[in-house]
């Protein structure tokens, strides 16, 4: 093996480097020290060795520098950086504007974006093989990230983006609605719409609310508070204080609909989808239902424990026995009774029984 001219020549087995035993070093003996010695020196200037400044170009020679550590001053575009040996690192300290360009084939950046350098960013540089290096790491020594995020895209934050998310953190709350000034309004975006757009304008859309989703309202002293918490994907909810939960007509004048925080749900009219289309396999009541329903012993007017309020009805599990399908059970066991639908079947069936009652005393008096 000749005198080594770089550390590459060199190998990692010890056994195949020269010289060995069976070559003659004689007049070259001092060529193989001085070669180690400028190795120790290469070995020492890519890992503790002063900075090498270069100027920016299209193709900025940061292989062929001597050091680990590069400054590049300027600010002409780079598109490209040298051939360098596989695994070569590079430290870059940027002293100028200038404009980095990605490309997958030369230099390869966060977010596959360009990026525009400032006075003090740093960037760590591998060589893949070739002339392409991949940014391992951009830092930047005032500000965000190099790259903006976008829809499209992952990157770093731009300091735009804070503003943009905190904006959207207090569009959960909103001031009650007054009609002298619909602006008060802010944006209450959820899945499948919204109430009213910042600025005013007219109720619209729907709003499909998830579990976990709640409501939020300023207060006097404009303290973001929750209004409204919806669970089990909407079907339960609670309204904090003593505020009630309004809907408004199209205009935004008036209330057509209102829940309070007791409970109470009032509005012109309440409907429940029955569509006959929407249903099979009917089925009749059991023929004893006014009688099994006369049998009931918790109906009519109760206090309830929680508040001291009266009120007007039946209980869930005693219904439960002879209507099951009116009965609802919450996932805490809870029970609910579906009023309308009840009474009207009940009313059907006393209906019932009053025609053939009648038909019956017809008979008896020979009409």
């Amino acid at each position: 093996m000749p005198v080594p001219s770089s550390i590459t020549d060199l190998s990692k087995n010890a056994s195949d480097n020269s010289p060995q035993g069976t070559e003659s070093a004689k007049g070259t003996i001092d060529d193989y020290f001085r070669a180690q010695s400028s190795f120790i020196r290469q070995i020492f200037d890519q890992t503790l060795g002063p900075s090498v400044g270069l100027a920016s170009a299209t193709t900025v020679n940061i292989g062929f520098a001597a050091a680990l550590n590069v400054i590049i001053s300027g600010s002409t575009t780079i598109t490209s950086f040298d051939a360098a040996q596989e695994g070569t690192l590079r430290w870059i300290v940027f002293n100028g504007a200038m404009l980095i360009g990605h490309s997958n084939d030369a230099i390869v950046l966060p977010g596959a974006a360009n990026i525009t350098t400032a006075f003090g960013d740093a960037a760590l540089f591998k060589c893949t093989g070739g002339a392409r290096w991949i940014c391992l790491s951009y830092m930047r020594q005032v500000g965000t990230g190099p790259v903006k995020a976008s829809a499209s895209r992952d990157g770093y934050l731009a300091a735009g983006d804070f503003g943009t998310f905190a904006a959207k953190q207090d569009a959960l709350g909103f001031t009650p609605y007054p009609a002298s000034n619909p602006a008060n309004y802010t944006t209450l975006s959820a899945v499948g719409g919204s109430f009213l757009p910042l600025g005013g304008g007219v109720l619209s859309g729907s709003i499909d609310f998830l579990n976990g989703v709640g409501i939020y309202m300023r207060d006097a002293s404009n303290n973001s508070r929750q209004f409204v918490r919806m669970q089990g994907n909407g079907v339960n909810f609670t309204i904090a204080g003593g505020a009630a939960f309004n809907y408004y007509n199209q205009n935004g004048d008036t209330i057509v609909a209102s829940l309070t925080n007791a409970g109470v749900w009032s509005a012109n009219v309440i409907v429940e989808t029955s569509d006959e289309r929407k249903k099979k396999a009917w089925q009749r009541v059991p023929r004893d239902l006014v009688e099994r329903l006369a049998g009931i012993r918790k109906s009519g007017l109760f206090t309830w424990k929680r508040g001291g309020e009266r009120g007007l009805g039946v209980g869930a599990q005693s219904l439960e026995k002879i209507l099951p399908e009116a009965v609802h059970t919450d996932g805490s066991g809870a029970k609910s009774v579906q009023y309308g639908a009840a009474a009207l079947v009940s009313a059907v069936e006393l209906a019932r029984a009053v025609v053939d009652l009648r038909a019956r005393l017809d008979k008896l008096e020979g009409k």
